[in-house]
């Protein structure tokens, strides 16, 4: 959003002067605002997507621990006491 805000008035700095001749150091400027600006674009698109694979990984992910739980439910109950047990003595040897 800076970047484009920069650009924005860079540009308008530019276009405001009667002669608009092209200083090459406000045409640098500007050069160098749209390249932020097209960086930071790049940026979101990459977060964009990384955001939605990982998304997409956690939901697998749930849906698998999900199924596990399901077809382990008994298992899962009668070792419960032995863990909660490992816990509470290893709790006591610290």
């Amino acid at each position: 959003r800076v970047a484009k805000e920069t650009l924005s008035l860079a540009e308008s700095k530019v276009l405001k002067t009667d002669q608009r001749v092209f200083d090459s150091a406000w045409q640098e400027y500007v050069n160098h605002a749209t390249m932020k600006v097209m960086q930071a674009e790049q940026d979101k698109t990459r977060s964009e997507r990384t955001h939605e694979e990982k998304s997409k990984l956690y939901i697998e992910c749930e849906q698998q621990r999900v199924t596990l739980q399901r077809t382990l439910k008994r298992a899962i109950t009668k070792a419960k006491p032995y863990f909660e047990a490992k816990a509470r003595a290893e709790d006591e040897l610290q």
